[in-house]
């Protein structure tokens, strides 16, 4: 079977979004920009998962960052070239309630 650039690409995009972790933090950043801090609180998990999930994203270009002051917010970067299947994949998975803590 030859393997084309898109399929490789497309494998390594799955490969990618198999993390529960990464989709989790994909949902929460669909509504709104998030911290490292609300994402832990949000996702119940520790600051060193959630940074490096946060940056293996930041790499792959799916999220973006701006700074403020000392605090990075992250969003959903609208210009990644799979984003609409990213949010058409995270809308049919079943949601884990995420509960937010306010």
């Amino acid at each position: 079977m030859k393997h084309t650039i898109e399929t490789i690409t497309a494998f390594q995009l799955l490969k990618f979004l198999s993390s529960v972790n990464r989709l989790n933090m994909l949902r929460l950043l669909l509504d709104d920009e998030r911290t490292v801090n609300e994402m832990m609180v949000f996702l119940n998990l520790g600051k060193k998962s959630v940074n490096l999930d946060i940056n293996r994203l930041k790499r792959a270009r799916m999220v973006n960052v701006k700074r403020r002051g000392q605090v990075n917010f992250y969003s959903l970067n609208p210009d990644f070239k799979y984003i609409e299947f990213i949010k058409c994949l995270i809308d049919y998975l079943p949601c884990k309630e995420i509960k937010l803590k306010i």
